[in-house]
């Protein structure tokens, strides 16, 4: 969340290399989805705030990987834990 990449999750470099090979984390290459993928994002969300899901979209968006794209006034459990229920 706060080193501005796209990358894998930074365990510490003996965990890294347990799970990835390798003591660093890596930037995922957005270029090798070939998959469609749809974005469904929470104006509110405070671990993937708009400035983060809109630069993704515009990659998606330059590799024709994207599906669709849609906001909602939610925070990041929004969509799984309405208030309502």
């Amino acid at each position: 969340v706060r080193s501005s990449n796209f990358e894998q999750f930074n365990h510490g470099p003996a965990e890294n290399t347990k799970r990835y090979g390798h003591p660093d984390v890596r930037s995922y290459d957005l270029d090798r989805i070939k998959t469609p993928v749809a974005l469904i994002c929470g104006k509110t969300d405070l671990l993937a705030p708009p400035g983060n899901y809109l630069w993704l979209r515009d990659k998606l968006e330059r590799n024709e990987q994207f599906a669709g794209f849609r906001e909602y006034p939610l925070g990041h459990m929004g969509l799984i834990m309405p208030n309502n229920r």
